[in-house]
């Protein structure tokens, strides 16, 4: 825009004759109820005149140098050196268009478009908000008493790059044509081009009569209150992450990013490679990192930044996630046979027999190599098989076992050696056996025979209520052994006598007598 120069504030608007034309510039801006003095030369003429809307408002008289107007209180006229000077002592907003017109026929009759304007009041604005995206910033300014028409602009003091966005303005018109207006402002700021700082703007309105030619009356803006405005990056914080030196392999190492200030405008939060790659998965105000071991990277980074709109590479706000995964403790693989028995690490087998020798790992693993002699096989997963024929010559006989993971954590071996159990060592063993088995046998009879004779007891329902449950225990004290005793032939108390061993031996005697005599 044009702004017209305030220290012209009179308008002399000259007509100059030359070859009889008559040649004028015009763009005068005046302030409704101030004064405007426009003047003509028309040296060859009799009579002159101002004529506003094509009614005459001064005459002057070269002859005389003699001046009349239609209106004292608004207008004055007089003639000096062939001058007409027409003075307009209070604008009024009707006034538009002035012509000069002279009887030189010489002199063409001029015009000029007077533009009277009016301060608009000063602006309020609205609290800036964002867009529906988040990628501008909207500022919603409001003026009043305007006439005919206002602009509005945007200027602001701040630290980081100018503003640049898209202003507009719409006119409200609810009176007459000669009333005043309000004009709303529109201002949209693009905030990739805004980097984080702090800053102050206000908005402007300046009258104008042509909202197309961009010319406008700077002194009579009116200005609204500075406005403070932050633009900021989000901040982000860690929660509920694994513990970086303590994740083992065939674990994930999990990290959650969240923000603790959504900044200005709203942020969000997202997990990074080293590499720029985006990894996280975005959970409302967090972003989620989930990571398991890769062989080809041992020792990741990752990187949680604040994710804005504003133009900025400042990496200050992000944190770093860096798990650390080791081998947890690995059992050796085990083995298994059929046909014969392991003692230690040796296999007991006799001849002519198919032994399956089963190698198994109960950790995760990638492979398990079984070897016996010259033959190997490999299985995927925990656990392989080999079927060995036994002959004269497996004596000394060894299998390895081997397995081992993927990310090279895992690799352990067992082995066994096969021993062929000679004739003689059979037949001993067999011998061994045998009376190990035998022994088992009578000892259980004396176990079985003990315990029967334990539970010889009278019945429950001829239990002597004076007597305790240990005189019942006690085959010493069962009456049927009572009536059995005899001491210097006195067997009218029983119970007074001594009872030992010796005693519960004769009766026994006794009584093997008694059956062998009948």
């Amino acid at each position: 825009m044009y702004p017209y120069d305030s220290k012209c504030c009179l308008l002399w608007i000259l007509l100059i004759l030359n070859k009889g034309l008559c040649g004028s510039t015009c763009s005068p801006m005046v302030k409704e109820n101030d004064s405007i003095s426009l003047n003509c030369t028309a040296q060859m003429a009799k009579k002159s005149s101002w004529k506003l809307d094509n009614k005459v408002i001064s005459t002057c008289l070269n002859s005389s140098s003699s001046c009349n107007v239609t209106n004292n209180d608004v207008f004055t006229a007089n003639l000096h050196n062939e001058i007409h000077y027409l003075t307009i002592n209070n604008a009024q907003r009707g006034f538009k268009t002035f012509t000069f017109f002279s009887d030189d026929v010489k002199v063409e009759a001029c015009s000029c478009d007077l533009c009277v304007t009016s301060k608009p009041a000063k602006p309020t604005c609205q609290m800036p908000t964002l867009d529906n995206i988040n990628t501008s910033l909207n500022i919603v300014c409001e003026t009043s008493s305007v006439y005919p028409d206002a602009v509005c602009s945007l200027s602001h003091f701040n630290t980081g790059v100018p503003f640049n966005g898209k202003v507009w303005t719409a006119t409200n018109r609810s009176g007459g044509e000669l009333s005043n207006v309000s004009v709303k402002c529109f201002i949209s700021i693009y905030l990739n081009d805004v980097s984080p700082s702090e800053e102050s703007f206000r908005v402007s309105f300046s009258p104008t009569c042509n909202l197309n030619d961009g010319t406008y009356n700077k002194d009579l803006t009116s200005d609204s209150d500075f406005i403070p405005l932050t633009f900021k990056l989000p901040t982000v914080y860690p929660i509920n992450c694994t513990d970086s030196e303590h994740t083992p392999i065939g674990s994930m190492a999990t990290c959650r990013c969240e923000l603790s200030d959504v900044g200005n405008p709203p942020g969000s939060a997202n997990w990074y490679t080293d590499y720029g790659r985006e990894v996280g998965i975005p959970d409302g105000r967090s972003s989620i990192l989930t990571v398991s071991f890769n062989a080809s990277d041992r020792t990741p980074r990752f990187y949680c930044r604040p994710v804005s709109i504003l133009n900025t590479t400042s990496d200050i706000s992000q944190i770093m996630f860096q798990p650390k995964f080791y081998c947890p403790p690995q059992s050796p693989p085990v083995f298994t046979v059929t046909n014969a028995d392991i003692v230690d690490t040796k296999v007991l087998v006799t001849r002519d027999v198919n032994v399956k020798v089963s190698c198994h790992v109960g950790d995760v693993v990638t492979s398990v190599t079984l070897e016996c002699a010259t033959q190997m096989m490999t299985a995927v997963g925990q656990y392989a098989s080999w079927t060995v024929k036994v002959n004269e010559s497996i004596d000394g006989l060894s299998c390895r076992c081997t397995a081992k993971d993927e990310p090279g954590c895992y690799h352990q071996a067992a082995e066994l050696t096969f021993t062929l159990i000679k004739d003689k060592d059979l037949t001993l063993q067999w011998l061994v056996v045998g009376l190990g088995t035998a022994g088992g046998l009578i000892l259980i009879i004396i176990v079985s025979a003990f315990i029967i004779r334990r539970l010889i007891k009278k019945p429950a329902q001829q239990k002597d209520k004076t007597k305790t449950q240990n005189q019942y225990d006690n085959i010493c004290n069962e009456e049927s052994i009572y009536s059995q005793i005899y001491d210097n032939n006195d067997y009218a108390n029983p119970t007074s006598h001594d009872q030992t061993v010796d005693s519960f031996d004769s009766i026994e005697n006794d009584k093997h007598q008694r059956a062998m005599t009948k």
